[in-house]
C-alpha cells in the first residue's frame, strides 16, 4: 500500500481511539465537577445527539457540497465551541 494509505488510518484509528476516551472521561470528569447525574446524563445525550446529527449531514451533504468541505466546517465548528467554552467562566448547573 502507499505510504498515505498507511498515514490515513493511523488518524482515522487516532481520532477513533482520542473520541473513545473522550466519551468516557466526560461524564466522570462532569461527576468529579460536582455535577447532578441527570445533567450529566443529558450532557452526553447531547453530545451523542450531535455527533449522530453531523454523521447524517455528512452522509445526507457530503456528496453535494462535498465531504472535504463539510469536515472542514465541522472542525471550525468544534474548534470555535472548544474557544467558547474555555472563554466562559459561568457554567449552568
Amino acid at each position: 500500500m502507499h505510504r498515505s494509505v498507511y498515514l490515513v488510518l493511523f488518524v482515522k484509528g487516532l481520532r477513533t481511539f482520542v473520541f473513545g476516551m473522550v466519551s468516557v472521561l466526560t461524564p466522570i470528569y462532569l461527576a468529579m465537577l460536582g455535577f447532578s447525574p441527570t445533567y450529566v446524563g443529558a450532557s452526553i445525550f447531547l453530545i451523542v445527539l450531535g455527533n449522530a446529527s453531523s454523521n447524517i449531514l455528512l452522509t445526507w451533504f457530503g456528496d453535494v457540497i462535498g465531504r472535504r468541505r463539510l469536515l472542514i466546517i465541522f472542525s471550525l465548528l468544534t474548534f470555535a465551541s472548544g474557544i467558547l467554552l474555555s472563554s466562559s467562566s459561568l457554567y449552568p448547573y
